[in-house]
């Protein structure tokens, strides 16, 4: 039988919607806690089956992570998201019963930030599979009209004509002023300022945009509000965006609004004696956490992940290559897709069939790809290879260390090496078979 216990909102909070308030309930199989006004919409008899949404006809599969996916859901006229995690193997299992997983975090946290009014995405529910395989789901309502502020600037800025360019932008700012600095100020600190994080909504004037917070699971909350220079990281995070799409202007109207917030909110701490102050120590901190940003993502480049993974082919081939890339909004290259490694498996197999009859430095064309191959010679340069990097990895790694510092190099999507009797003795470079920019450093 179904049971269902009422809790109290984080934070004793008042709930700002009629029921608003928080249940635990349970189904078979299941185990959840939600809120009150949505439990018949969730849990009812027509609610899908949010384990196992593949064969639900209202879910659309948005996205992919590692163990997780994220459906959108059309359900009684409102559009719900839904996290599903499903944790494989002993030491996922592990880090969960020991540490929670990131699910369960952002639940909380985002009750937590609605309760001391800090603008977050609205949780709906979270629930856990239990008996069965170990899964996990969070459940999040859309926002009408909402978008990241990547796409929102991006589309503000191909706007016409260059007066409501410019208003729009301004409004943006504004926007994400008053949320970060209301945020600082009640002691909420995101853990991830990325601007893919943070959700602008456009309302009708005079309300303007509204701007809240996603993917919460590395929050913090502390006690009292955060003073100004222990806020430089967060603005450092946004301002890795901001200083590459947006004029100095427009980045000294973002530190003008955070401050006049933190005054407004009563918290002016140790405020500067004006922006371009504020501005110049950003700057100094913003390097700093560009440099550590690069590291992490040159680091990724030799592991198997979301971005880049190795395959092994037939003959003894060993394949490194790009399955998304992480710089779209810096390097907008629409005729990159991404690609699965059942993708690559069915472009790449055919192309390294191929290579045996190929004389040194010959190419082959197909599919969308532009695969250059080369023969390593003597002794010394296989052994070289093998144990270190052989030319085409080097190449394929300076690619991506550049583009990780957003400096524009011609884009390697794979590079590979071919053993014989343990030594490497042939190399592939894999490029996108379109003509390159004309300021594009090359790299080969």
């Amino acid at each position: 039988m179904p049971t269902q216990t009422r809790l109290r909102l984080v934070n004793g909070a008042k709930p700002d919607r009629l029921d608003d308030s928080l249940v635990a309930a349970d189904r078979p199989g299941t185990r959840w806690h939600l809120r009150a006004n949505w439990e018949a919409r969730l849990l009812g008899p027509q609610a899908p089956d949010w384990f196992n949404l593949e064969s639900e006809r209202r879910a659309e599969h948005i996205k992919s992570g590692h163990q997780r996916k994220t459906w959108r859901i059309a359900l009684d006229g409102d559009i719900v998201f839904a996290k599903v995690i499903e944790l494989r193997g002993w030491r996922s299992r592990l880090k969960h019963h020991l540490l929670g997983t990131a699910l369960a975090r952002e639940w909380r946290a985002s009750l937590r930030a609605e309760a001391i009014g800090v603008p977050v995405v609205r949780c709906l529910a979270f629930g856990q599979a239990i008996g069965g395989p170990a899964r996990l789901v969070l459940l999040t309502q859309s926002q009408a009209h909402a978008s990241s502020l990547v796409e929102a600037w991006l589309r503000c800025n191909a706007e016409e004509p260059a007066d409501e360019r410019r208003s729009g932008a301004a409004a943006i700012v504004d926007a994400v002023a008053m949320l970060v600095a209301t945020a600082h100020v009640r002691g909420f600190v995101h853990g991830d300022e990325h601007p893919n994080n943070i959700l602008l909504a456009r309302r009708d004037p005079p309300s303007g945009v509204t701007a809240s917070y996603v993917d919460t699971h590395a929050a913090r909350f502390l006690s009292a509000p955060i003073a100004l220079h222990r806020t430089l990281g967060s603005l450092a995070q946004l301002d890795q965006f901001f200083h590459r799409v947006a004029t100095r202007t427009q980045r000294l109207r973002f530190l003008e609004r955070y401050i006049e917030a933190r005054r407004v909110l009563g918290v002016a701490g140790d405020l500067p004696p004006g922006k371009r102050q504020l501005l110049r120590r950003l700057a100094r901190v913003t390097g700093r956490h560009a440099n550590r940003l690069a590291r992490h993502w040159d680091r990724r480049i030799g592991r198997n992940g979301k971005y880049f993974k190795t395959i092994r082919f037939d003959q003894g081939w060993k394949v490194t290559l790009v399955l998304a890339l992480e710089r779209r909004h810096v390097f907008p290259e629409a005729h990159v897709p991404e690609r699965t490694e059942e993708d690559w498996r069915a472009l790449l197999g055919p192309i390294l069939r191929r290579v045996e009859a190929l004389p040194c430095g010959e190419a082959i064309d197909s599919g969308g790809l532009h695969a250059e191959c080369d023969r390593l010679t003597g002794l010394v340069q296989r052994i070289g290879a093998t144990i270190g990097r052989s030319p085409a990895r080097q190449v394929f790694e300076r690619c991506h260390q550049l583009r990780h510092r957003d400096v524009h190099a011609e884009l390697i999507l794979g590079y590979g090496e071919r053993r014989r009797n343990g030594l490497a003795d042939r190399t592939i470079l894999v490029r996108a078979r379109t003509p390159v920019r004309p300021d594009a450093k090359t790299l080969s």
